[in-house]
């Protein structure tokens, strides 16, 4: 084994002690519980992870379905489904949606295409948060591009909405 001189070891040491006097106590025990929060984090991604989907706030991280896993993309067949699928949740959540537009459109390298939705909905803060969560957590080839809000008075509850989605299909 190698050892080091005192001359070494102080060359060494010297910027760690700056460091340490330049940040003080509390930056030393901040520092400290950084990184014991990134080694919690890392031990629960890479080691141990809850069997259950963990929730923050309305949206889940949770595995998509396993007939999901095996194509990022949606066969053209099941476009309708897809979007009757959007329907169905706004009725669960009490929202009025009119009607959408919808438009097909293929990529540069035309490996895929995107099934552009965009739909009016009507309801509040919530429900329309709710709504969203549902649809992504659901379909996990359903990308929100864009939201618009709009309220004609402050005292409103009820938003009026315009989603944006994209639905990833496989260009065949």
């Amino acid at each position: 084994m190698k050892t080091i001189s005192a001359a070494q070891f102080r060359q060494f040491s010297r910027p760690l002690r700056r460091i340490g006097r330049d940040i003080g106590i509390t930056g030393i025990a901040g520092c400290a519980l950084m990184t014991a929060g990134l080694l919690a984090v890392l031990y629960l991604q890479l080691g141990a992870a809850p069997a259950t989907p963990v929730s923050i706030g309305v949206f889940t991280t949770a595995a998509p379905a396993p007939e999901m896993q095996n194509s990022p993309l949606t066969p053209a067949k099941e476009i309708n489904a897809a979007v009757l699928r959007l329907f169905t949740a706004a009725e669960e959540h009490k929202l009025a949606l009119l009607e959408g537009d919808y438009r097909l459109a293929s990529s540069a390298d035309s490996r895929y295409r995107t099934y552009t939705i965009s739909l009016p909905l009507k309801g509040n803060y919530p429900s329309i948060r709710a709504y969203l969560a549902q649809c992504l957590r659901n379909d996990p080839r359903l990308a929100l591009d864009a939201l618009e809000f709009r309220r004609d008075q402050i005292a409103d509850e009820n938003l009026q909405v315009r989603v944006k989605l994209s639905l990833f299909v496989g260009a065949s």
